[in-house]
């Protein structure tokens, strides 16, 4: 445990010192507690960047140490120079000693399952960890990964599929010197982490707000959470860019804006279905904008994002690059043909054809998200009651109707592109659906919670947007 603990401590120190140097030179803005989750997601979509360049693990291991030493050191000697001028609000302690433990309680439980138990489940065996075993054994990417041949026989593996959350595991386990079926699953501790630091950066939102949505995403899916696959994973990191998106926009905090365009781009790497939702999310804003007739927040946020467009081709360069090898190594995937949906046929009998209400009867009807929507539309309606009783807040309900909707709009749009891949599926559908619609449409619950969660939370509070210019 402790050698365990020592790595992933060079891990994300190494990691948080990467983007905060990303930060501070491609941002220009100034470090405070909004853009501590930026920091940390900046600094392992680099890290990725590194292991896409083909540096091997085994250097990478050597450099990240040796800037933990410095950098805590450096830390100490600032520390002990300025501790009389160190100082912390009480309110702001107080709220991090509440989440802090809040956290560590609700999750103690699927923190030892990530340690002690092994790996089982099908996806996460053949597909993730596989990728990490095939990293660590050849010491970083390499076109010796061997799943880029026709008949090959690591073809289950799905070679399209990102190596992002895989190579944190063949990191850690470098660093222990060998591969088990226990140790590699230490690797959702990050994302675990990352989770807990996304809600710190948002202080501007109640503590019980940012309880209870820790509560929700963990009580839909606990099992999928420490099992190694990654549908519940990246439904969180979606709703939490959801969320700082709906925060910016309440807020106007700009370090909420950098942070949502950065996850947007994190949720890319997990999975292919990331993609979809990282588009779907910014279709979502852009479509409630145009139609609350807000066009000067569109061009607010242009504005904003063009200031660090930098940062964030810097972020998107493991796409490309990821791209580039898929088409020089041959990656392919035969699951999809994707040109069956150019046939004008099939959209003239979308709704209405058999194939799509066997769809709609998997990923809506038997689950519970039904339930959830209905949930969100009614406390979507009270909470626009609620503001319209009030006259003093008559002026910001189209601020509050832009929020709460595009997590909605967003589900929307996500729901039609995944009937579209189910569309375009080569496989026997009836298995294709059996084996995969109960995991993707987790995804719309997540972000139907956010809605719902944010309705609630526009009945309490009095929603004032005050558009400050730039």
């Amino acid at each position: 445990m402790w050698e365990l603990g020592k790595i992933l401590f060079v891990f994300v120190t190494t990691v948080f010192l990467a983007g905060y140097l990303l930060q501070q030179y491609l941002t220009k803005s100034k470090v405070n507690t909004e853009s501590i989750f930026l920091i940390f997601v900046s600094g392992i979509i680099f890290f990725y960047l590194l292991i896409l360049l083909q540096i091997p693990i085994g250097l990478l291991l050597i450099y990240f140490k040796i800037t933990t030493v410095f950098v805590w050191g450096y830390l100490f000697y600032k520390l002990i120079k300025n501790y009389r001028t160190f100082r912390i609000k009480k309110e702001v302690w107080l709220n991090l000693f509440v989440l802090v433990i809040s956290f560590l309680y609700l999750t103690k439980s699927l923190l030892k399952s990530v340690i002690y138990q092994p790996i089982t489940g099908w996806d996460a065996r053949s597909i993730w960890y596989f990728r990490a075993k095939q990293l660590f054994f050849n010491n970083g990417f390499s076109e010796a990964l061997g799943i880029c041949t026709e008949g090959c026989t690591t073809s289950f593996s799905h070679a399209t599929y990102s190596i992002f959350i895989p190579s944190i595991s063949a990191f850690i386990c470098f660093d222990q010197g060998f591969w088990n079926e226990y140790l590699p699953k230490s690797n959702l501790l990050v994302l675990f982490f990352g989770t807990l630091l996304a809600l710190i950066s948002l202080k501007h939102l109640h503590i019980i707000f940012r309880l209870g949505f820790l509560i929700a995403v963990i009580s839909i899916n606990p099992v999928q959470l420490t099992s190694g696959y990654l549908d519940s994973w990246l439904g969180i990191y979606a709703s939490l860019s959801i969320l700082y998106l709906c925060e910016f926009i309440r807020s106007k905090k700009k370090e909420y804006l950098y942070t949502y365009l950065s996850c947007s781009i994190l949720i890319c790497y997990f999975k292919n279905e990331g993609i979809l939702l990282s588009v779907c999310i910014l279709i979502g804003f852009a479509t409630m904008a145009l139609l609350a007739n807000h066009r000067r927040l569109l061009k607010y946020s242009l504005l904003r994002a063009w200031k660090i467009k930098y940062l964030l081709i810097i972020l998107l360069v493991p796409l490309l690059f990821w791209n580039f090898y898929k088409v020089k190594f041959h990656y392919f995937d035969i699951d999809y043909n994707l040109k069956v949906l150019l046939d004008p046929q099939l959209w003239k009998q979308f709704f209405i054809s058999e194939k799509y209400f066997m769809i709609h009867d998997f990923v809506i009807q038997q689950s519970n998200y039904i339930k959830i929507y209905i949930s969100c539309i009614v406390a979507f309606a009270l909470s626009i009651v609620s503001i319209l009783i009030r006259r003093n807040n008559r002026e910001y309900l189209r601020e509050v109707i832009l929020i709460m909707a595009i997590p909605l709009l967003t589900s929307i749009f996500f729901y039609l592109a995944l009937c579209a891949v189910y569309y375009s599926s080569m496989m026997d559908l009836d298995w294709h659906l059996a084996t995969s619609a109960d995991r993707l449409r987790e995804h719309l619950i997540y972000m139907s919670i956010v809605t719902f969660l944010y309705a609630l939370y526009s009945i309490r509070l009095r929603l004032k947007i005050e558009f400050l210019e730039d």
